[in-house]
């Protein structure tokens, strides 16, 4: 049975000082989790959600409100504290990330016994299966450390087969078809505006992907990077502008290609784990062989211009005009026949 006592404190800081306190109480190593809910459902429900993934593994809850904004549930078992989690109206305001400026959303910072994560992660994604919870962990360096901000995803535009005809069977379809591979590279190639982007985004969203994205070539050239994808939830590394990196060993003296090689079939085989680089290459002579073996590479997609007819089909499964002039066009080139975006769109991943 779920208790909830509605002991509304007047301190705003009282979330903070309540959840630090009863985490400080239990004994033995800890663990955390984080997830960012979109306000599908209401805060109680949320809280009540977290207080049943500790019920599954045999801890008892309790829902306390530490203000108007906050839940905490904590949890015991055989008298002891084992776990507790703060669950709070956040704004956009709250998470550096431009995309999600208009949205709400409820943060859930969970503590617990480390034996206890793996079920805790797993009751919470199924009690809360219905929303979607696509997210981004940005990471890079600063000031000597190494940081991440974890980012709510935005769902991004429909993503139409139309604007792919090269991708046989569709991009759902394909998207299994990689998410169920022991293969665990992908390669995406091509210029500017041909749709890598909007691909890249449709399948994290589509299959609710948890991604780690970095730029940081230097972070690269560290193991964290890739301890944290092998080791923790995320399931998706993705590296963008990757032509530098991924030169063949014996002529480049490419260090990075070992870490590569590791994550994707190495001794410790995690064939959920995906890595998806992006590259202007269009020759992947210029791509070390061992990353494009069979059984460690999926795929290398080469982006293109669509033909006339093609970008005839895509202007009408999008609802666009018609290209009145007979050649190949991009896909930017339909949303934009006027010339390129302006310098307030945002470009990239």
């Amino acid at each position: 049975m779920i208790v909830v006592n509605y002991n509304i404190n007047a301190d705003s800081d009282s979330d903070y000082y309540e959840f630090d306190a009863f985490v400080r109480s239990i004994q033995g190593q800890t663990a955390g989790l984080q997830r960012n809910i979109p306000m599908e459902i209401s805060l109680l429900d949320c809280a009540a959600a977290v207080a049943n993934t500790f019920i599954e593994v045999e801890a008892k809850p309790l829902i306390r409100a530490l203000d108007v904004f906050t839940y905490m549930v904590s949890a015991h078992r055989d008298g002891a504290p084992v776990a507790a989690a703060t669950i709070r109206q956040s704004t956009a305001h709250d998470i550096f990330d431009p995309r999600v400026m208009e949205q709400n959303y409820y943060n859930v910072s969970i503590r617990c016994l480390l034996g206890d994560l793996h079920g805790i992660a797993r009751f919470i994604e199924g009690r809360l299966h219905k929303v979607h919870m696509a997210t981004i962990e940005w990471w890079f360096q600063s000031a000597k450390r190494t940081t991440q901000h974890h980012m709510l995803m935005q769902e991004p535009p429909v993503t139409r087969d139309e604007g792919y005809p090269w991708i046989k069977g569709g991009l759902d379809a394909y998207f299994d078809r990689f998410l169920a591979s022991e293969a665990s590279a992908l390669f995406l190639s091509g210029p500017p505006g041909t749709g890598k982007t909007s691909f890249l985004r449709w399948l994290l969203w589509q299959k609710k992907r948890h991604a780690m994205v970095t730029y940081d070539e230097e972070l690269l050239g560290s193991d964290e990077l890739f301890i944290a994808l092998l080791a923790s939830q995320a399931d998706t590394l993705i590296i963008e502008d990757a032509d530098t990196m991924l030169a063949p060993r014996k002529t480049s003296g490419n260090k990075l290609m070992g870490r590569f090689l590791a994550t994707s079939d190495g001794i410790v085989k995690l064939p959920k784990k995906k890595i998806i680089f992006t590259t202007n290459l269009e020759d992947f002579t210029k791509i070390d062989p061992a990353l494009l073996r069979p059984g460690r590479c999926f795929d290398s997609l080469i982006f293109r211009p669509l033909a006339f007819d093609e970008a005839v089909a895509c202007a009408r499964a999008y609802g666009l005009a018609a290209p009145k002039v007979r050649r190949d066009m991009t896909i930017a080139e339909l949303f934009n026949p006027e010339g390129p975006p302006s310098s307030g769109e945002r470009m990239g991943f």
